[in-house]
């Protein structure tokens, strides 16, 4: 009876002690994949353009809703620095997040991403527009 009695005990606190571990583990934030408004992008440029200078956030709804275009100011220096450099590019910076329950933007960035299942990608497609004279101009 006795040593029934101790199987029931380890039984019971084996239990607990896995119970207790799966509850450590790794805990997972909820995202809410069909509310664009929960994802933001911010855009800065380091070169003049019509964004401002602390930047300009954006949720994906809103950019969903609505073109956006950014102005970046020609200098003909930029045809130098292209030249010595292929590849220089007056394109924006861009830095994704995601708003979380408590209204807190994480960045999502590569090796420090949301705590998640699922992986997140920001993909950007490169268009090109042709001017006028025939030449092709990136437009992202």
């Amino acid at each position: 009876m006795r040593q029934k009695f101790l199987k029931m005990i380890c039984s019971f606190m084996a239990l607990l002690i896995f119970v207790g571990i799966a509850a450590c583990g790794p805990q997972y934030d909820e995202v809410d994949e069909k509310d664009y408004s929960r994802w933001i992008i911010r855009f800065t440029s380091e070169y003049p353009s019509s964004i401002p200078e602390e930047g300009i956030e954006l949720s994906i709804q809103e950019l969903k809703k609505e073109d956006f275009t950014i102005d970046i100011y020609y200098d003909p220096v930029y045809k130098e620095m292209a030249e010595a450099d292929i590849d220089f590019t007056l394109e924006p910076k861009t830095e994704l997040f995601y708003v979380d329950d408590d209204g807190e933007q994480i960045e999502i960035e590569l090796g420090n991403n949301l705590t998640l299942e699922k992986h997140y990608y920001f993909i950007r497609d490169i268009l090109y527009a042709v001017d006028d004279s025939g030449n092709t101009n990136s437009v992202i």
